[in-house]
């Protein structure tokens, strides 16, 4: 039953993660004051790989302090489903020593809090790409910039998974 509520607060955090993530400069909803693009695609290319280094960086800063088997998780939940993710996270805590499964445990609880804290560290940041917010060409960069990037695995596929949700 704990393992289950587990995987539940573990998915339930992906979804809220992922809304959070694409709130900022790279959604098509954002309620700020649209300001034209820039007019040359240099500068929206430029601006595009910087929105996705920062984004990325946000996320995996925040993500850094919890157990890196919640990042599994996450990356699992979106590219396998659920299920298949839930049996992996599974038989990953029952192989983990009692330490490890407390630490997850204490992380899970730090997730409860998760979206404040990307908001407090990134909300700021991503308002210089709000005039983007309806530009489908800078959205379409920034994923391909996260796309071809390992270390942002995580966020391309919070951010894919947002995207194909609209």
């Amino acid at each position: 039953m704990t393992k289950l509520l587990l995987f539940i607060t573990c998915l339930v955090f992906s979804l809220s993660l992922g809304a959070q993530t694409t709130g900022g400069g790279a959604s098509k909803g954002s309620t700020s004051k649209k300001n034209p693009a820039p007019k040359t695609e240099t500068s929206l290319d430029a601006d595009a790989e910087e929105a996705a280094i920062m984004v990325c960086d946000c996320i995996n800063t925040a993500m850094g302090e919890l157990h890196p088997a919640l990042s599994q998780l996450m990356i699992d939940i979106m590219e396998k489903g659920e299920t298949e993710a839930q049996e992996k996270f599974t038989k990953f805590l029952m192989t983990a020593s009692p330490e490890e499964q407390a630490r997850i445990m204490q992380d899970v609880q730090k997730m409860n809090e998760f979206e404040k804290v990307l908001s407090k560290n990134c909300d700021e940041k991503m308002k210089k790409y709000d005039r983007y917010d309806n530009n489908q060409e800078f959205q379409d960069k920034t994923m391909a910039y996260l796309a071809n990037k390992p270390e942002c695995k995580l966020t391309y596929q919070i951010m894919l998974s947002q995207t194909t949700k609209e």
